[in-house]
């Protein structure tokens, strides 16, 4: 299984999620992202162990062709 599915998307829309959430999901699944939930077994296993981990990573491209993924991380708490 590939992150998140289309499945995923419709159980999305049967629940209450945070405004602009579902709009968010599908907009990067439209424009080619794959989504890995810190669950998924792709999920970086470096990553995961840090004190905060991000619950979700957009991946763009093929990690296992990757010898040394590179990633830029944006502030969680961003300010003007």
């Amino acid at each position: 299984m590939d992150g998140i599915t289309p499945r995923t998307v419709s159980a999305l829309h049967t629940q209450r999620v945070p405004d602009g959430a579902a709009e968010e999901l599908e907009d990067a699944l439209r424009r080619g992202f794959r989504l890995i939930p810190l669950t998924h077994a792709d999920y970086p296993s470096l990553l995961r162990q840090i004190p905060d981990p991000p619950p979700l990573l957009y991946v763009s491209g093929d990690l296992s062709r990757c010898g040394r993924p590179v990633a830029v991380v944006g502030s969680r708490h961003a300010t003007a």
